[in-house]
């Protein structure tokens, strides 16, 4: 589980090739977000990536917009 802006963030491969949900608990409710973007996957899951950071403000502004 990562954290941006005091948010929980957690990152899982969904049923299909290539398909990811991002899942946080967002003001008061739990929100799951579908993304087709693998390169968020990496860069979320590798901390030593030089795009970790953005990849957590990507997976963040999902949750905001659909939260």
């Amino acid at each position: 589980m990562k954290s941006f802006r005091k948010v929980q963030l957690t990152m899982e491969r969904a049923g299909g090739y290539g398909h990811y949900f991002v899942r946080a608990f967002y003001k008061g409710k739990a929100v799951k977000v579908l993304t087709t973007d693998s390169e968020l996957w990496d860069s979320f899951r590798d901390e030593d990536c030089k795009n970790h950071r953005d990849a957590l403000r990507s997976a963040y502004n999902l949750v905001a917009s659909h939260g």
